[in-house]
């Protein structure tokens, strides 16, 4: 539903409008897909979420196509804490707790990639012949609407902690 609606139309046309690089666009678009991947704590929905948005966007910007792949792919894991065992007593860690905790290592290391991401997110530079007729074709403010939606799926996540509810 995203990818068809024309959000990444929408990112087109703003990021064009902003006169944003490609290596930046890759850096944002790793902030976008740590963010959702924070809020949902699933890989998979921040994976099917970003890639048909971010990733035709961030090509016809000029990003590097394997950088932004790998943008979109570094985001943060939160499934790696339902598999912790508490040492001193029975059960499972709390994973809202468990990611809390390793929240300042994460950003530490985010820090970091999200430097790399804007330092080396740039295609070669080279302008491929058409590039500019494809950009316009591809760009559309109206798309940018269909953020409200995912705004409140961030908004509901974040605060409830639960995917489920916000889904629905």
């Amino acid at each position: 539903l995203m990818a068809i609606s024309g959000v990444s139309q929408g990112f087109v046309w703003m990021a064009h409008m902003v006169g944003m690089p490609g290596s930046i666009f890759t850096a944002f678009t790793f902030l976008a897909a740590c963010l959702i991947t924070t809020a949902t704590g699933s890989s998979i929905g921040t994976l099917t979420t970003v890639f048909p948005i971010l990733y035709p966007a961030g090509i016809l910007l000029g990003s590097h196509p394997a950088i932004l792949a790998g943008a979109i792919l570094s985001d943060v894991t939160i499934a790696s804490t339902t598999n912790q065992r508490f040492r001193t007593k029975e059960g499972y860690a709390d994973i809202a707790g468990t990611v809390g905790y390793r929240l300042k290592y994460a950003l530490i290391a985010g820090g970091i990639a999200l430097v790399l991401f804007a330092v080396f997110g740039g295609g070669s530079g080279a302008v491929m012949e058409g590039a500019d007729e494809i950009l316009q074709a591809n760009m559309d403010p109206k798309g940018l609407i269909m953020l409200i939606p995912v705004a409140v799926l961030l908004f509901v996540s974040i605060r409830t902690r639960d995917i489920f509810k916000a889904v629905t």
